[in-house]
């Protein structure tokens, strides 16, 4: 019987490439309206509105509903929706290669055959390991790409000189001026916050996503080989990966959506100075976190939670589930040469 071999590197890079390039350009609309919506106070409120007897009505905070609405307002809704694409497509898809072969060695280094309790551990370090290793790409590209979003809306408290001096043209113009004007420090602002932020949600993920796909297997399998056939392909079936991977990915993005929070507002503070006073501290993960109970409470720590949700179930489903089918079938022409 031929022994089955692990994916060499050329399969785990190919796989993983695809799977990033597909999930990010069908999901950036998402994870768009999530920034606007996840923005500090008072830019992520609605202009007051006119009642009927000409008294502005007070301003309310955005939703996902009112984030989509003010989007496809725009004189081109498509790029106010792909703000960002281009730098998370440039330095996101390599990030995801490092962050799926990191996983997969760092995975198959820990991982003991039969013991579940070494496992466990495993997938938690391994989510870690990974996500600590992408973050040198995640950073840069992620406070681009949150940059470029987060200006789609009109600030309306900002100046006319300051609506220029803060506004990108493209990716690539938003990293030169960041660089430029806050240093090589400026697009790493927040690795920390990230990888506290990331490195709990990637942690979380594969641990559930791992222990639904084994339980699930176990299943398949079993109910299949009861039928006497014998099963000549080793994985689930595609729609099967899909729903695990959203499933598993909804969980920890909704646990790990208040880090997540605090994490965008260290990114984007430098941006805007108005942010950094003695009431609005987003130096630090720790003040950010504080700072955002302040503004509402324990349950502001959750705003925009359920569209960091959308965006990440169907993010995490794509990705995992291309790069599951990938993988095997790359696996199996590799292994025939």
């Amino acid at each position: 019987m031929k022994q089955k071999r692990s994916p060499n590197f050329e399969v785990v890079l190919t796989a993983s490439a695809i799977s990033g390039s597909v999930s990010r350009v069908a999901c950036h609309p998402l994870d768009t309206i999530k920034s606007i919506i996840q923005q500090p106070l008072p830019f992520n409120k609605l202009p007051p509105s006119t009642v009927a007897n000409g008294t502005p009505s007070a301003p309310s905070s955005m939703t996902f509903k009112s984030a989509l609405k003010g989007l496809l307002k725009k004189p081109k809704p498509h790029q106010a929706l792909y703000a960002g694409l281009g730098g998370a497509l440039v330095g996101g898809v390599p990030g995801t290669v490092i962050y799926l072969s990191g996983y997969e060695y760092i995975k198959d280094l820990l991982s003991t055959p039969g013991s579940s309790k070494s496992n466990f551990v495993s997938h938690l370090a391994a989510g870690m390991g990974a996500e600590a290793l992408a973050c040198v790409i995640y950073v840069p590209v992620d406070v681009v790409k949150e940059r470029m979003q987060v200006q789609q809306l009109p600030l309306e408290t900002l100046t006319d000189t300051e609506k220029v001096t803060r506004r990108y043209n493209n990716s690539f113009h938003a990293l030169k001026q960041i660089v430029k004007t806050e240093g090589v420090r400026g697009i790493y602002r927040g690795y920390g916050a990230t990888l506290l932020s990331f490195g709990p949600f990637s942690a979380l993920y594969f641990v559930f996503y791992e222990h639904l796909k084994e339980k699930c297997t176990e299943y398949y399998f079993r109910e299949n080989n009861s039928n006497g056939r014998e099963q000549q392909q080793q994985i689930l079936p595609f729609s099967t990966l899909v729903g695990l991977s959203a499933s598993a990915g909804a969980i920890a993005s909704y646990i790990t959506s208040p880090l997540d929070m605090a994490k965008l507002r260290m990114q984007i503070a430098r941006r805007d100075e108005a942010l950094l006073t003695t009431t609005n501290n987003y130096s630090t993960l720790q003040t950010s976190l504080k700072t955002i109970v302040n503004e509402g409470g324990v349950k502001n720590l959750w705003k925009g939670s359920m569209s960091r949700v959308m965006f990440f179930a169907p993010a995490t489903a794509i990705s995992m589930g291309i790069y599951e089918v990938c993988k095997h079938n790359l696996s199996e022409r590799w292994e025939e040469k």
